[in-house]
């Protein structure tokens, strides 16, 4: 395996001329990693063309596309970039990097026929919508069945929306906001989200009672699909719940038991469902 990690202190370079001034064998690459250095779409592309037997990358791309190499200005990004060997894709994002246009503008021309796990971050736009259509249809294009998607979204608002245009999310985590009583109500729903297995949110302690409601008719569920030998995606076999204003602990335990009971009398499993009391994700 070869790899590469590199960070921006070690090597001194700026995003704009990274990676091409760097003498790597790309072609021999199968692990590459850039946990901070900003790269813009138009220089992944580049990478992403010259790793052609790469296997796992982890990249974080730049907002701002008005300052592209000479080199690459002087040339066109190609149609499609075939990475055929590529299981894993993680496209970070750090505070104010990104915004979904720049996931969609990196993610449409890559043709990556054995992804297995996709990890990427949207944040709250005013006109998201069309970013969340154009998003769809690209994962839909380059998605395995057995396709891992884990998102984090951070907003105020917006989640609704979000969540009921990715039907293809296995792993979702949301900051800044508290799961509302309908976007709870519509997670019951058998199509919405019907892949979902892992979740970090907040739920006010009002909503909790109606937030275990849904995992038991999601539990339930999957239990029945199980036993008429049907996948049990949609399990939520794993959930971190920020519970704000701080409820007492008699009020968590109460809701703990709730849970264990529900596991107990379904014999659930490998599900771990914790609750922390320490205000808002």
């Amino acid at each position: 395996m070869l790899a590469a990690h590199c960070y921006r202190d070690i090597i001194g370079v700026t995003p704009d001329s990274f990676p091409m001034n760097l003498c790597l064998c790309w072609p021999q690459l199968t692990h590459i990693e850039f946990p901070a250095i900003l790269i813009q779409v138009s220089i992944g592309h580049k990478l992403m063309n010259l790793c052609t037997n790469l296997r796992e990358c982890h990249i974080c791309l730049e907002q701002n596309q008005e300052t592209l190499s000479s080199v690459w200005k002087k040339s066109h990004p190609p149609s499609s970039i075939r990475i055929p060997c590529l299981w894993r894709l993680v496209i970070r994002r750090q505070a104010g990097a990104y915004v979904g246009s720049v996931l969609n503008d990196f993610l449409r021309p890559l043709v990556m026929p054995n992804l297995q796990r996709l990890n990427f971050s949207l944040q709250e736009e005013p006109d998201i919508a069309p970013i969340l259509t154009e998003l769809t249809l690209i994962v839909n294009g380059l998605s395995q069945p057995s396709l891992v998607s884990e998102m984090l979204y951070v907003g105020k608002s917006g989640l609704t929306e979000v969540t009921s245009t990715l039907p293809f999310l296995t792993s979702l985590t949301a900051r800044r906001s508290a799961l509302t009583p309908s976007e709870i109500q519509m997670m019951t729903q058998k199509d919405h989200l019907p892949n979902l297995t892992s979740l970090i949110t907040s739920v006010a302690y009002t909503d909790m009672d109606a937030f275990i409601d849904m995992l038991e008719t999601r539990w339930v569920r999957g239990v029945e699909a199980q036993l008429s030998g049907c996948s049990t995606a949609g399990i939520i076999q794993s959930a971190k719940v920020y519970v704000p204003n701080n409820p007492t602990p008699p009020a968590v335990s109460r809701l703990l038991r709730r849970i264990h009971e529900i596991q107990d009398r379904l014999k659930l499993k490998g599900v771990m469902i914790k609750l922390q009391p320490t205000g808002r994700l």
